[in-house]
């Protein structure tokens, strides 16, 4: 039986990650699994974009995006820095979103590219800070629909 010294989703995922490095963590069918090392890392990047952006424990983060890796990536990059995962069905209507987001006072949104458009070019005050969940980069608010699914190359931002 696996001992923790802690009992905190933290400790689970450190412990996981230091025990299987090279088995499968996440993935999509018939893709590149994610390795536990590599979600590890995907993990502190994750971590310490949100804390350059000023998040910290306690503080709420939304998710608006249907199902994939990085959805599960983002929610332990939050709760593992003790923030509150926010998460937003993508099916509720555009109202409900808007609604979750300011009555949760979500400072950061994890958005993906399929749901840009229910957020992006909304009248959110304050506006929060927004996160590509597909690419794992920040993206600008009232984009181009054509330039928000790529990274363009050489830069931190989604386009």
């Amino acid at each position: 039986m696996i001992q923790l010294e802690t009992y905190t989703m933290k400790a689970m995922i450190k412990q996981t990650i230091e025990r299987h490095p090279n088995k499968p963590a996440l993935s999509m069918v018939d893709e590149e699994p994610i390795t536990y090392a590599q979600l590890g890392n995907m993990i502190n990047d994750v971590i310490e974009m949100l804390r350059d952006s000023g998040i910290k424990k306690g503080d709420r983060v939304a998710i608006l995006s249907q199902n994939m890796p990085n959805w599960g990536v983002a929610y332990l990059a939050i709760t593992t820095m003790g923030a509150v995962v926010v998460p937003i069905l993508v099916d509720f209507h555009l109202n409900e979103i808007l609604q979750i987001i300011r009555h949760s006072g979500a400072k950061v949104v994890f958005v993906s590219s399929a749901q840009y458009d229910k957020i992006a070019y909304s009248d959110l005050d304050p506006f929060p800070v927004m996160i590509n969940l597909d690419s794992l980069l920040p993206v600008e608010a009232n984009l181009p629909k054509d330039k928000v699914a790529g990274v363009h190359p050489g830069t931190q931002q989604c386009f």
